[in-house]
């Protein structure tokens, strides 16, 4: 049951989200000199509680701004000439002291009425549009353009966009670097040739907001996620910048709960976040990144905020066709999952296999990447994901039915494929790039592995083996052969031997892991028998993995679509596809098993397999 309206601060939260939706932030009004009065009074009203100086008198003057005044000055922006009348810092203080009025039970809580939302929302443009006015006047008149210029999207959306791509511009090209900003908003001096202006923003100011957010940070969520709210980055850019200064100026503060505080909001901005606002996030994540080690600390207010944060995450950002997403995924997401591990709460066990899937799913779209992104670290990615997957059935009871579903979702999502495809992978001698939470030495990912085979075996009834794991006899059997492989040509570099043989131990202590050491040995001599008929296989002998030593790339367009053909286990002839390899079948139990071999796409070795299924 949803809290009645309030007399000043209007609708609560389940009554005014719905009306905050797509279509409503798309919509565009005609600017007309009928839209200006109303929107002044309001104009005033707020500047009147910006200049004043009187901390009591700041709540009389309250009463004053009426829930339809923040309406009319809202109005405006949805024109592209009305933003202009945005371009006022009055406007940014005096919508923050108004936030803080909105106190249901005697607490801040802007986000839980209407009002406290409007306000969110104006201090959002004004600080959008003023940044702009003072980066360069012509910004204003281009930000006109560019919305004229682009009819279906969102005014707001066009705002964050550019002015993410003008600051941007700004600390490429400054000196200082992101120190720009600290001009920008009025808390350092301007550079030569740059006008002083006031402040954008007090620093004091800045710390109120950070605070509201902080302690409303529940229902800010919420309210986020129930609405259609573009721009949210305008406001990160903000805190972002302010806890960068901060640090700077090494304070107290920084180094104890104002730190924690930007990394729980960022997570949050960055899980609500919209396409144009892809720039800013990525920058304040890579910053959110290097205080890592003290995300443990994060904690969600209850269960409610708990299952929200997971929600979010398994929604994901709107995915768009351009490379900033993939960074904003690479910075970000792949850190996500450790910020939501530690804010899940007891009673959100249900969403824990949505969750595994979705965490799967994400690291199989980061590994396809892996050719369009040099930068990636393939083996970190998945180590890493990997490890935060396993905390998931830690925190149930070994006969929890959410951990059957776990392990059916690990299945589905080909949770070991993604193992061996990293295996392939490791580099021992590779240097971790600085800051890198993984270094993909071996060691660690081993140590990952192990333990991802040890809790799918005991995710399961004793006795029982499912049959995903006799599905991968044959696929590890493949990576253990192509490794066996490697080590015949290999030249005598002891590193190269090195990698290749803790590969091979690695893959057969998983295979031991997982219980099917035997099936593999009876594979490996059976298929060993095999010759390889086709004419340019360059080891006839190593018939066990067809496709040793050819160029996946070359092949013939007429193989793909191809049935598989069977293997004559008799040694005398093979009928071999470029680019295909063996699947094995496995039936029967115990002396009276039996195998079929078939001739099935390559899947690991070169290229990545479907992620969503073990055949191709």
């Amino acid at each position: 049951m949803s809290n009645p309206a309030h007399s000043h601060w209007g609708p609560p939260l389940e009554q005014y989200t719905p009306y905050y939706n797509e279509a409503a932030a798309h919509h565009r009004i005609e600017f007309t000199h009928d839209l200006i009065a109303p929107a002044e009074e309001g104009f005033d009203a707020i500047f009147k509680i910006a200049q004043e100086t009187d901390e009591s008198k700041i709540e009389i003057l309250a009463r004053q701004v009426t829930l339809q005044m923040l309406r009319s000055v809202m109005i405006l922006s949805y024109a592209a000439s009305g933003l202009v009348y945005y371009a006022r810092p009055l406007l940014i203080r005096g919508s923050i002291r108004l936030m803080k009025t909105v106190r249901p039970d005697q607490t801040a809580s802007p986000f839980a009425y209407e009002y406290g939302y409007l306000c969110f929302n104006i201090v959002k443009i004004a600080l959008g549009v003023c940044l702009l006015e003072r980066s360069n006047l012509r910004c204003l008149a281009r930000l006109v353009e560019l919305i004229k210029e682009e009819p279906n999207d969102s005014v707001q959306s066009i705002l964050a966009g550019y002015c993410s791509n003008v600051i941007m511009v700004e600390i490429s090209e400054s000196t200082a670097g992101e120190g720009c900003c600290d001009w920008m908003f009025g808390w350092a001096d301007p550079p030569a040739g740059r006008k002083y202006s006031e402040p954008l923003i007090t620093r004091p100011d800045t710390l109120d907001l950070i605070n509201i957010l902080w302690e409303d940070r529940k229902v800010f969520f919420r309210a986020l996620l129930s609405t259609y709210t573009p721009g949210t980055s305008i406001i990160l850019l903000l805190l972002w910048q302010y806890v960068r200064r901060e640090r700077i100026l090494q304070e107290t503060l920084f180094q104890t709960s104002l730190v924690k505080i930007f990394l729980d909001l960022t997570r949050r901005f960055t899980l609500v976040a919209m396409p144009d606002d892809y720039i800013i996030v990525i920058r304040a994540s890579n910053d959110a990144k290097e205080n890592y080690a003290k995300w443990q600390d994060s904690k969600a207010v209850d269960e409610e905020d708990s299952r929200n944060i997971i929600n979010a995450y398994i929604k994901g950002i709107p995915p768009v066709e351009r490379t900033v997403y993939r960074q904003l995924v690479l910075a970000a997401y792949r850190f996500l999952p450790y910020f939501v591990l530690q804010i899940i709460l007891p009673g959100t066990e249900d969403l824990f296999p949505q969750l595994v899937g979705t965490m799967l799913g994400r690291l199989w779209d980061m590994i396809l990447w892996e050719e369009l992104d040099h930068d990636i670290m393939i083996v970190d990615v998945i180590a890493t994901g990997l490890l935060d997957i396993l905390d998931l059935p830690q925190r149930l009871e070994q006969q929890s039915p959410v951990i059957l579903e776990i392990l059916q979702t690990m299945v589905q999502n080909n949770a070991l494929g993604l193992a061996g495809f990293a295996i392939q992978r490791l580099d021992l001698t590779k240097v971790t790039k600085e800051g890198t939470i993984w270094n993909d030495s071996g060691m660690q990912f081993r140590h990952t592995v192990l333990s991802m085979a040890t809790v799918l075996v005991q995710a399961v009834p004793p006795g029982v083996i499912p049959d995903y794991f006799h599905e991968h006899v044959a696929e590890w059997l493949k990576h253990v052969q192509h490794n066996d492989f490697l080590l015949g040509i290999v030249d005598d570099s002891a590193d190269a031997i090195s990698a290749l043989k803790f590969r091979r131990e690695l893959l057969w202590n998983t295979i031991e892991k997982l219980g099917q050491g035997d099936d593999v040995l009876y594979l490996n001599g059976i298929l060993m028998k095999v010759n390889c008929g086709y004419a340019r296989c360059p080891d006839p002998a190593w018939s066990t993995m067809p496709n040793f030593g050819l160029d996946y790339r070359r092949r013939s367009k007429t193989s793909q679509g191809i049935m598989p053909e069977a293997i004559n286990l008799s040694g005398q002839y093979i009928k071999k596809e470029w680019g295909y390899c063996l699947k094995i079948g496995r039936s029967g139990e115990g002396n009276r098993r039996s195998f079929q071999v078939q001739m099935t796409p390559l899947r690991y070795f070169g290229e990545p397999p479907n992620p969503r299924a073990l055949h191709a």
